[in-house]
């Protein structure tokens, strides 16, 4: 599937009417009863949140202005990994450099 095809995919499911399932924090909130592109992100843990907080908010504009999607439509969860825990070339990962 195409970027432009996932995209049209996803601006036809957002405005499909859809129920709003269970009672969690976000039970009723506008962006939960739409589909709504979901980016996990992996990195080396340790990156501070200004860092993160710059990452999100230029994937949330992308994704939003590519899929025509209000930018509240858009999450972004980021997964810290330590760096002995992401191998490559079947070695563990070193401390980032300072």
């Amino acid at each position: 599937m195409t970027v432009r095809e996932s995209c049209g995919l996803a601006r036809r499911l957002a405005q499909a009417p859809r129920p709003v399932l269970g009672s969690g924090p976000l039970a009723g909130h506008p962006a939960r009863e739409a589909a709504m592109p979901f980016v996990n992100i992996r990195l080396y843990a340790g990156h501070g949140t200004e860092r993160k907080d710059e990452i999100a908010r230029r994937v949330t504009d992308t994704i939003a202005e590519v899929c025509k999607l209000p930018r509240e439509a858009v999450w972004v969860v980021f997964e810290d990994v330590p760096p002995p825990d992401w191998y490559v070339a079947g070695k563990p990962g070193q401390p980032p450099k300072k």
